[in-house]
């Protein structure tokens, strides 16, 4: 049978041709990948998931309710860099994004890529979502997307050379992933089955699998042995993501696909996976995007999840596409497609309008699949605290405290709050809930969390003696956020202790 994917590189790298010749153009979209995501990194500020991974990253353990511990250690290393530089904090998720790009034109070159498949791939994956959105700031998405290319590109790897250690660094590579994200394990699954389905088979029969497998699960047990300790969360917190129905839930996954890494770059991925259903050496890459929407479809979770599956999709794209670039029409066509793209992900990820201007930016104050709204307000949040906090007379001072209504309130209270004599912040949601409650002398609560109409929450309703409306967050920028227009409460007085209270503050969301 004629495989409708090569099965070897098609340039020989044993010519006498330089490498910088015979890959300057990658090279060129790597390195421009790699400035651009650095140049932008220092702008606008923290994201409300930074902020929490730095928190996390303070008190480092195996797991939390939420995710695994790498991406918090990561945060924290950025930051010993250059404490409280945004370039610093944001510098692994800028090295990460731009070595997946390499990974995808690695892809491209196992299945047989020409030069210049090769370069529409590194420029399918350099204007993607994957890359200028989610290269911006360091994310649990940013890590995963990264480890799913390499664990993609190696697998590839192993198809063509049959190289059966390349199934050893697999495990080791799976392993290193589950301890930033489990969903790792669910692209992991998927590929297995590619292989069942597809083939090759021999590699699950071979004992560098079963060692693989062995590896990923010694790496990856301290996690799941912290997460069985602490009664699972994570599964709770799954179910938290499943009740609001994100990206519209089961019932979104598929139509989110359209816009997950550029509704412009569709008929790229789409011809991928059509090359890759039709027998070819590499058809387990689109058994396991199948199979992975099928796990997503039946176990629930959002759009953002089949991620993962995309770098061998848009490699094998790249290559479809190389091939339908017969006139000068349709490849005047596909660098429209590429600017496109470009400016579409990039205005609406990557920092580039002046803060002042954003709030009027249709698809920042709309859509915001970049996160940009959420790097707003959390100095002036604090300042606001902090207001509220130096009118209170000394002696109540001394016995106040502030409870975050959520992560991102008590994790920015965290990083600005010292520069202001803030007292101690606690919150009941996530990882905070078991990082201590209040002291029992705390009887005066600065109070963050409450909806914007104006009820307070119910614990503060039931429990404190006196309570009242001190204050209203907001940013600079005036743009709509989560945080935007927030009541401050002013708690004096619960009427419980902080022990029979804290059960009732605390979440999973």
């Amino acid at each position: 049978m004629t495989s409708a994917v090569a099965a070897r590189p098609a340039d020989d790298p044993t010519t006498t041709t330089t490498w910088w010749r015979r890959h300057w153009a990658e090279t060129t979209v790597v390195l421009a990948v790699l400035v651009v995501l650095a140049a932008t990194s220092n702008a606008y500020g923290y994201h409300r998931d930074e902020l929490y991974f730095l928190a996390c990253g303070k008190r480092l353990a195996w797991g939390y309710p939420d995710q695994p511990p790498l991406t918090p250690l990561l945060a924290v290393l950025g930051d010993a860099i250059s404490p409280g530089s945004l370039w610093a904090l944001r510098l692994p998720a800028t090295l990460m994004a731009t070595a997946s790009v390499v990974f995808v034109i690695l892809i491209a070159a196992e299945m047989g890529a020409t030069r210049r498949a090769r370069v529409i791939a590194a420029l399918t994956v350099a204007t993607s979502a994957a890359v200028l959105m989610a290269g911006h700031l360091l994310m649990t998405n940013t890590t995963d997307f990264f480890f799913a290319a390499l664990l993609s590109w190696l697998l590839a790897r192993y198809v063509r050379t049959r190289a059966p250690r390349l199934l050893l660094i697999l495990g080791v590579v799976l392993g290193v992933g589950l301890l930033n994200k489990t969903l790792l394990g669910l692209l992991a699954l998927a590929l297995v089955i590619g292989v069942l389905i597809a083939g090759p088979r021999t590699a699950v029969r071979s004992r560098y699998f079963v060692a693989g497998a062995l590896a990923a699960t010694l790496i990856a047990a301290p996690n799941f042995a912290w997460q069985l300790a602490h009664g699972l969360p994570q599964l709770a917190m799954a179910e938290s993501i499943q009740d609001r129905s994100v990206q519209g839930g089961r019932l979104g996954v598929i139509p989110f696909q359209l816009v997950l890494v550029s509704p412009l770059l569709v008929p790229i991925w789409v011809a991928g996976l059509v090359r890759l259903l039709r027998p070819n050496s590499f058809r387990l890459f689109g058994v396991a995007y199948v199979a992975l929407a099928a796990e997503l479809l039946v176990l629930g979770g959002n759009g953002f999840y089949l991620a993962g599956a995309y770098p061998a999709l848009l490699a094998a794209g790249a290559i479809a596409t190389d091939r339908w670039l017969t006139t000068v029409v349709r490849r005047r066509v596909l660098a429209g497609v590429f600017a496109g793209s470009a400016a579409l992900v990039g205005a609406s990820g990557l920092p580039l309008v002046p803060a002042a201007a954003l709030a009027d930016v249709p698809l920042v104050r709309q859509l915001d699949f970049g996160g940009t709204r959420e790097q707003f307000g959390w100095p002036e949040l604090t300042a606001t605290v902090a207001g509220v906090y130096d009118g209170l007379p000394e002696e109540e001072r001394a016995r106040a405290v502030i409870v975050a209504g959520n992560y991102g309130q008590a994790a920015a209270l965290e990083r600005y709050g010292p520069a202001y004599g803030l007292p101690a912040v606690y919150s009941g949601n996530n990882a905070y809930a078991s990082w201590g409650r209040p002291p029992e002398e705390a009887d005066v609560v600065i109070v963050l969390g409450a909806p914007r109409d104006g009820r307070p929450l119910e614990w503060t309703r039931s429990a404190c003696r006196s309570l009242t409306m001190v204050g209203r967050t907001g940013n600079a920028a005036g743009i709509w956020n989560s945080e935007a227009e927030r009541p401050v409460w002013l708690c004096r007085g619960p009427d419980r202790s902080w022990e029979q209270l804290w059960p009732t503050i605390t979440r999973l969301a």
